[in-house]
């Protein structure tokens, strides 16, 4: 069989998405529809008909994601898994149709980092992907990368009597690298994701010991370099902040609104600092003079390219293990709102930037109207 593009998965769709959907939503697949409705990535199948609805590689997975009927299918159809009492795939799924599951979310996590796939493959999988999936993709990347010139990047060396927080060199390709007073803090341009530094041994006393204009996380004894924000970025961020202050003023509440830059002593110990762009403290006695100690009841961060790794994964993770109660992700690219309420449940709600939105720590009773939010950002740079 001769493929067809992504109209292949379209057409095998058209009749049977609504009975897969309904299927799920009853807690169990009863009829054959999987290799088009989780499509897995080629080379895991080796029947025709796996072989026809398979991915062929990134390219094809990032297309199918981006496609405005396949990969909205997937979102729904995967966040009704999340719904669902039981937590076991083979129940739902039998065998292997479980499996394919399993390497179906971990190829769509790869490829768009949506937090659905990642939730699924915790709920079912305790966490762990395909390892088949991710050596296929990794077999890609490396035969991309032999095929295209690329940039070794070599160790810095300090040049002789310079200061160690200002020394800056630059590579002859298109990435720069600056190393602080701690060599293990290291960023690049924008271009790509920030690289981490190898130790995970820092504390509050190196945090506080770095050059006041240079703005860093502190994660598990990490440092992460942050990078300054958009004028949209930062629209939105006063926009959100104004909503919530004036409902707290309002109500003559005891809550407290903060925009970053603010440190938060996350976990209470010294080796972790976080920067939210907005968040709320009801708790007093969590404000110290110069920072947040301990989880703040609501945080809101703003994705953007160099962030949305750590904001949508990273952070998510420590925000809920830190107790923080309410959780939203502000994506502009994609015009959405993904918000969690830990207190009720770990299934994260999708919302347009046409919406109104409840804030759930306060029962709801205030809502952040994103079309006004949305206006403030128009025409600005995200």
């Amino acid at each position: 069989m001769k493929k067809e593009g992504l109209e292949r998965f379209v057409n095998a769709q058209e009749h049977d998405f609504a009975r897969a959907l309904q299927e799920i939503k009853n807690g169990r697949k009863t009829s054959h529809w999987m290799w088009y409705i989780f499509p897995q990535i080629q080379g895991l199948g080796h029947s025709p008909t796996a072989q026809y609805y398979a991915v062929k590689d990134r390219k094809e997975a990032e297309a199918y994601m981006k496609h405005p009927v396949l990969g909205s299918r997937l979102l729904e159809i995967s966040g009704e898994l999340l719904k669902l009492n039981s937590c076991n795939a083979t129940e739902i799924f039998g065998w292997p149709d479980d499996m394919k599951l399993k390497s179906a979310m971990t190829l769509f996590e790869a490829v768009s980092g949506e937090p659905v796939f990642g939730s699924v493959l915790d709920k079912f999988f305790d966490g762990r992907r395909d390892p088949y999936t991710l050596d296929f993709l990794n077999k890609e990347t490396k035969a991309s990368d032999q095929k295209t010139p690329h940039f070794q990047k070599m160790p810095l060396k300090q040049k002789e009597g310079a200061d160690p927080a200002e020394d800056i060199q630059k590579s002859d390709d298109k990435f720069e690298y600056t190393v602080g007073n701690h060599a293990d803090l290291i960023r690049e341009s924008a271009a790509k994701h920030q690289i981490f530094g190898g130790r995970h041994d820092y504390t509050l006393e190196d945090y506080e010991a770095l050059p006041e204009d240079m703005r860093v996380e502190l994660s598990d004894g990490q440092f992460f370099e942050m990078f300054a924000p958009t004028l949209g970025h930062q629209a939105v961020s006063m926009e959100l902040s104004f909503q919530i202050r004036d409902f707290i003023r309002k109500k003559k509440g005891n809550c407290s609104v903060f925009a970053a830059p603010a440190d938060v002593q996350l976990d209470g110990d010294d080796r972790t600092i976080v920067q939210p762009d907005v968040m709320i403290i009801c708790e007093k006695k969590k404000l110290s003079k110069k920072r947040v100690v301990g989880a703040p009841d609501f945080i809101a961060e703003i994705l953007s390219p160099s962030t949305k790794q750590k904001d949508m994964f990273l952070k998510l993770m420590k925000y809920k293990n830190a107790g923080v109660r309410e959780y939203w992700m502000i994506d502009l690219e994609k015009e959405r709102i993904i918000t969690y309420d830990f207190e009720e449940d770990d299934i994260p709600v999708i919302h347009g930037m046409e919406e109104t939105i409840p804030v759930k720590i306060f029962g709801g009773e205030l809502v952040i109207d994103f079309s006004e939010i949305k206006n403030a950002a128009e025409g600005l740079a995200l």
